[in-house]
């Protein structure tokens, strides 16, 4: 693997932005957004422009671009916590983020590590940094695990487990005085009930939709929904669902409500399946109660929309050599395809009911 360096911004002491172009040849664009520059140019390298343009290339990026939280150079941390803090941030340093923050088909990758200056700073820079961020539209994604210390990864830490990009969650980094109003005093049993506890959680979710349209078909006084479940789960689907004379063949994702996700990996065998659809459920993180939904999918006498036009999956751990293979059969579908549907009412209507009946 190789890679090439390109246009560098350095405008004396401070460097605002590199680039680097990787073999892979696709329009993706890696924004890295680390801590404060160091040596690094347009004709000199350093070991992380190097793993961090490796890991690209891996993750099929035909570009890289670093910027920084502050773009004063130096390799000495204790200069940083020396300087005032406008002078270390660097007079034209949100504006070129702003820039980069704009190209077509960017993937932003937030990779500082443990901060190198005090904490007030720390904390002031990243919630400038995550509004220049959210005004962009990018949603911000890190590699591996957070650190200890709930920092994004740095690069030079994309290693072994932690080469998987994962999706960000804001409140998982923020300084307690940004925190949102939503996640201040969140208890933290809770999240790790979540977490420790996800697969039961899944099933029961699943068992609490199964209701809530049973009581809907009872409501509506029709008694005619049937529900059934593949022995094997390897066709895309989780539930079989028929009422009104349709049968759907019904994928089920879920989140909770304020997450982040912006896709979905959708089986391409779905598409095989009589009105098949995707069911991305959104739920209370404290009660479990369901809602809101999206809905990926056509009428119920129209099978799913063609996959074809979407991302090939990729698995989440590489091979032998660590390369992450393809995995032809698993489509990437993002959250902008789905449809919002705001009650368990208007769910049973999307799945049953032709658009003429539901006029």
């Amino acid at each position: 693997m190789t890679y090439r360096l390109g246009a560098c911004d350095i405008d004396e002491a401070y460097r605002y932005s590199l680039s680097v172009i990787t073999d892979c040849e696709s329009d993706q664009t890696l924004v890295v957004i680390q801590s404060n520059p160091s040596t690094a140019s347009e004709s000199v390298s350093d070991p992380t422009v190097g793993k961090v343009a490796h890991w690209a290339e891996e993750n099929q990026f035909a570009t890289v671009v670093f910027l920084n939280l502050f773009a004063f150079i130096s390799t000495d941390s204790s200069v940083l916590k020396n300087k005032p803090y406008d002078e270390i941030v660097g007079v034209r340093n949100d504006e070129v983020i702003r820039d980069k923050l704009s190209i077509d088909n960017c993937t932003v990758v937030l990779a500082w590590g443990k901060p190198t200056i005090g904490k007030d700073l720390y904390c002031r820079r990243l919630e400038e940094v995550k509004v220049l961020i959210q005004r962009s539209g990018n949603e911000p994604f890190h590699v591996g695990r957070l650190t200890k210390g709930n920092y994004p990864r740095h690069g030079r830490s994309w290693n072994g487990d932690n080469r998987e990009l994962q999706e960000l969650e804001w409140s998982d980094i923020l300084c307690p005085q940004n925190q949102d109003k939503n996640t201040v005093g969140r208890d933290p049993r809770n999240e790790q009930k979540h977490f420790l506890h996800s697969s039961f959680r899944e099933k029961l979710i699943e068992h609490l939709l199964i209701g809530e349209l049973l009581k809907l078909s009872w409501k509506n006084a029709t008694y005619s929904l049937e529900v059934s479940k593949p022995e094997v789960d390897r066709q895309g689907y989780d539930l079989i669902l028929k009422d009104s004379g349709f049968i759907r063949h019904v994928q089920l994702k879920t989140s909770h409500r304020g997450a982040k996700t912006q896709m979905q990996k959708v089986h391409t065998a779905l598409a095989d399946k009589p009105a098949g659809c995707v069911v991305w459920i959104y739920f209370d993180s404290e009660t479990l109660e369901l809602g809101p939904f999206l809905f990926f999918g056509g009428a119920p006498y129209q099978a799913l929309p063609d996959l074809s036009e979407f991302k090939v999956a990729r698995h989440t751990r590489g091979d032998a050599a660590g390369v992450k293979k393809d995995r032809p059969s698993i489509r990437v579908v993002p959250k902008s395809k789905f449809d919002t549907i705001d009650s368990l009412e208007l769910l049973y209507v999307k799945l049953f009911q032709t658009p003429e009946c539901s006029d």
